[in-house]
């Protein structure tokens, strides 16, 4: 799950950085393997001597996938400055998307059965002039993505008030 590592203004004025988490994702590709697990069973006969040798190869590659999750979310981070919201993702690749409050059209919340289950969720962060959803991370806690969509929609909404006046 995405964690909420500080609150309130430090030097760079950011007012919350927040880092990732895995489990939901972990869950979801554990479920996964023990699904095709069930079903590779099933047809046993097709796959013979080989059987435990596939069941084998699925596990390995859904733990690789788990470790993958886990290395990953340490190069993401969600930052709420004063003017933007900053998105900052890659291993190898860099990837730094900054958005400005006054572009930010809508927030959206987004929870699959899993995410349900361990009460996590996606925010998609959408901004004027792209047809695309800009930010969009998983993994962020129930409580605090209602936390991050309030702080956009307030500080987007001061920053909509001062360009009125």
């Amino acid at each position: 799950m995405y964690t909420i590592i500080m609150i309130g203004s430090n030097k760079a004025g950011a007012l919350v950085i927040i880092k990732p988490g895995a489990i939901a994702m972990q869950a979801k590709t554990l479920l996964s393997a023990l699904a095709i697990t069930i079903v590779i069973t099933l047809f046993w006969g097709y796959f013979g001597e080989n059987l435990l040798y596939v069941i084998a190869l699925i596990w390995i590659i859904a733990l690789a996938l788990c470790a993958s999750s886990e290395i990953s979310k340490k190069f993401k981070r969600i930052i709420l400055e004063e003017g933007q919201a900053i998105a900052e993702s890659g291993i190898i690749t860099k990837e730094i998307i900054h958005a400005d409050y006054d572009r930010i059209t809508s927030v959206n919340m987004r929870q699959d059965p899993i995410e349900r289950l361990f009460k996590v969720g996606t925010i998609e962060i959408d901004t004027a002039g792209t047809e695309k959803i800009e930010v969009k991370m998983g993994g962020i806690k129930e409580e605090d993505m209602k936390r991050i969509a309030g702080i956009i929609d307030k500080k987007g909404g001061a920053y909509r008030k001062e360009q009125a006046q």
